[in-house]
């Protein structure tokens, strides 16, 4: 399996072993000789089998709690798709004007950055109101050799390939203080997709840390073809200026 999100455990197994031995027993057999229908007891040997059974435990990798085996990665399990389906910002507190045909259940499926929102028993697509939270941004784009209108297709495709890269993105991360949101996804060719992140951190991180990390993809996740990673310090990381994730300070 990948090497994100495994944890080391102990598994117990019975594991049985059979051993093999010699016993004796006796019979009459003819003694040869002058009198050939004399016999006379002989003691001979067979092989006779036994069965031992032993408890063994074993120190395995498995996924840590809160994931789950998906393939060869370690993912959040379905129940918890409201963490790696959500985009940044909140919904607006006040009036929307909702539209009333674009039902919504998370907020991947809202095109770019709108979330998916809740008002008077209807769901809809809005553009988000931002946090105000200061902090670092990163504009992620990660391709995958997947074939993107099969991935469309299939049910439940999309969403299994935002927790896929969300559980290979944060492993390769691997800092409690990350916050990565998934934008969209689009065909780039035969057989792979691109789709876009956003990661946003409350502190200061440097670009090229950020970009050697992510880098590591390439290296340990045999489906990733290319990362790109653009970022700068904003004042909001969530969503403004038009919604691009880039703020002036």
């Amino acid at each position: 399996m990948s090497s994100y999100h495994l944890c080391t455990g102990h598994e117990s197994t019975v594991v049985s072993k059979m051993w093999s031995y010699k016993t004796s027993y006796r019979d009459r057999r003819l003694c040869g000789g002058w009198l050939p229908w004399k016999t006379c007891v002989v003691t001979l040997y067979k092989t006779a089998y036994w069965t031992e059974y032993m408890n063994v435990t074993e120190e395995v990798m498995r996924c840590c709690d809160g994931y789950e085996q998906v393939g060869s990665y370690c993912a959040l399990p379905m129940n918890r798709r409201g963490e790696f389906t959500a985009k940044p910002g909140s919904c607006p507190k006040g009036v929307v004007d909702a539209p009333r045909n674009t039902g919504c259940e998370w907020d991947s499926d809202c095109p770019g950055w709108q979330k998916c929102c809740q008002r008077e028993g209807l769901s809809f697509c809005t553009n988000p109101q931002h946090t105000g939270n200061r902090g670092c941004c990163f504009n992620v784009t990660v391709t995958v050799k997947t074939d993107y209108q099969q991935l469309i297709s299939m049910d439940g495709g999309i969403m299994n390939h935002t927790r896929l890269l969300h559980s290979v993105v944060t492993g390769a991360l691997d800092s409690p203080d990350i916050s990565v949101y998934y934008i969209s996804s689009w065909p780039i060719g035969p057989f792979r997709t691109a789709s876009s992140m956003l990661i946003g951190s409350p502190e200061t991180l440097s670009l090229s840390n950020m970009t050697t990390k992510l880098h590591l993809l390439l290296k340990h996740i045999e489906e990733v073809t290319s990362v790109s990673v653009e970022g700068k310090r904003i004042q909001y990381c969530t969503v403004g200026c038009k919604y691009t994730g880039f703020c002036s300070v």
